[in-house]
């Protein structure tokens, strides 16, 4: 065949195409393959957050804020409230304004004040007196056990009279030994409670007060020797093992060292008060 034959009617020559190039992709050893199977990824399970916002209605306002702090603290409340799935054609509760989530009975201020807690980071929260008796509120509403030591912590830095700290106490299940200064003062001041004073607190700690006051009238001079002639007249017991409620910082100066059991001396004491009820 002659060149003229290779060439085209333009009279260039036809070429074959040139051969692609195909790079070698790098293969996996086996040890590689091995450590991928063993090492699959997973979620953190504490930095790893779930930035899902919902839509609070508190009183008349609408609060669009991260869930994941609920789910933390309250995660029996809240869980429920965005597992439930919606009825047909209808939108998930919380998504959008016309359809949020309706905390009845509750107080904005109230909520105001643990939504600026949980973001404590951002908003630079440090809260005053009321504000923390909010939190504790709504931290009792909703069982957030943490949220409620850590306010009455912040309380114990904020001025109480005796019967506002007792009447605190009993209103939102606070163990009675976080009210020891109270108990102190009242008893200390040889004096009884008036009526309108024993209405505000609860019936069995007004109680304890006269019974104290009644058998040591200005013998119980110390913080620990008053608990613990509350907690014998509470308890119905004559001698009661001083150490378990001595706190570890000097009263009334500082907070008390409740432990875990010792929080949960409420619950106890409800069953004594109910045998008792029964036995009148």
């Amino acid at each position: 065949m002659s060149e003229v034959d290779d060439k085209d009617h333009s009279g260039s020559v036809n070429e074959s195409p040139s051969p692609k190039i195909i790079e070698q992709s790098h293969y996996p050893t086996f040890d590689e393959t091995f450590q991928a199977a063993v090492c699959a990824t997973v979620r953190s399970s504490r930095f790893y957050f779930d930035d899902r916002h919902i839509t609070f209605k508190v009183e008349n306002e609408l609060l669009r804020i991260p869930i994941r702090h609920f789910l933390v603290h309250a995660p029996d409340v809240f869980q429920s409230m965005i597992d439930q799935a919606p009825p047909d054609g209808t939108e998930v509760e919380g998504n959008s304004d016309d359809n949020p989530v309706v905390l009845a009975g509750v107080d904005l201020e109230d909520f105001e004040a643990l939504v600026g807690y949980f973001n404590q980071d951002l908003s630079d929260f440090s809260g005053t007196k009321d504000e923390w008796i909010s939190i504790l509120r709504l931290a009792d509403m909703w069982s957030m056990d943490r949220v409620r030591r850590t306010a009455c912590e912040k309380l114990y830095n904020h001025p109480f009279d005796a019967i506002e700290m007792l009447e605190l106490a009993g209103m939102y299940h606070v163990p009675y030994q976080w009210a020891a200064p109270a108990f102190y003062e009242l008893v200390l001041r040889s004096a009884p409670l008036t009526v309108y004073e024993s209405l505000r607190i609860k019936p069995e700690w007004a109680a304890a007060i006269a019974c104290v006051l009644h058998k040591n009238s200005g013998n119980a001079e110390t913080p620990e020797t008053v608990l613990t002639a509350i907690t014998a007249a509470l308890t119905g017991q004559e001698m009661y093992e001083t150490s378990r409620f001595i706190p570890s910082k000097a009263l009334p100066n500082g907070p008390l060292a409740i432990s875990n059991a010792e929080w949960g001396i409420t619950t106890s004491l409800r069953g004594v008060e109910k045998s008792r009820k029964k036995e009148y």
